[in-house]
């Protein structure tokens, strides 16, 4: 591996799993030129030093005791591996996670500026069922300033005025739903929480998600796959 300066920040910008890896968004790593990785938080604190590919290391981050192996590839500008978190109340839940340099999304695709649009990937569902896959193409687009519109993969608008990081409510396939989703235009990426409702209020499954800025709804499902 090529020294790197040590200034550069492999930011962490998708993950697949369940809810806690939200908490892993916007950590970053640094590569050392020795080679090896070193793990900080959103705040700039240290966690984990002298990472190795193939390697584990151990830290509490948001009151979950949290396990991070790196996997391949991992480079000067891209770091793999699996995540592990573990709660008081001994609840498990796991994943995979991508960083990249300056946070660039998982298979770059052409940005078409305010008409950008996120597409909803990566589903994953709380009791391991495939009910979030019907939300799978549908995307968000800016409807203003700070809002977004929730679309289906036909255009049709579901879901109009949404606020990054506030939940909402809408119908999709004769189905209720309930979301919340947080959007990042510099990073061109996103993520969020879904549940399928019965009636308004009790949940049937429920989940989280990714979301990916692209060029239209033909993008190719590789270039949503985040890799492990």
């Amino acid at each position: 591996m090529a020294d790197t300066s040590t200034d550069k920040k492999i930011v962490v910008a998708t993950f697949t799993g369940g809810n806690d890896g939200n908490d892993l968004i916007d950590c970053y790593f640094k590569v050392k030129k020795d080679g090896v990785y070193e793990f900080k938080d959103k705040s700039d604190h240290t966690k984990c030093s002298d990472i190795s590919l193939n390697a584990g290391c151990s830290f509490h981050l948001d009151g979950l005791e949290w396990t991070l192996t790196l996997t391949a590839p991992c480079t000067d500008t891209e770091v793999n591996g699996n995540w592990h978190a573990v709660g008081d109340d001994s609840s498990e839940e796991g994943g995979t996670f991508q960083a990249q340099a300056g946070g660039t999304p998982v298979g770059e695709v052409e940005d078409d500026g305010e008409d950008r649009k996120y597409h909803i990937h990566d589903i994953h569902s709380n009791h391991g069922t495939t009910f979030g896959d019907q939300l799978r193409h549908c995307y968000f687009q800016l409807d203003g300033e700070e809002t977004y519109a929730l679309h289906d993969p036909d255009d049709g608008v579901l879901k109009p005025g949404i606020t990054s990081g506030e939940p909402f409510f809408f119908t999709y396939l004769s189905q209720d739903w309930e979301m919340s989703v947080d959007l990042s235009d510099v990073k061109k990426v996103g993520h969020g929480d879904w549940k399928l409702l019965a009636g308004i209020s009790d949940e049937i499954d429920g989940g989280t998600f990714q979301a990916q800025a692209g060029g239209g709804g033909g993008l190719e499902e590789s270039a949503y796959t985040a890799n492990a």
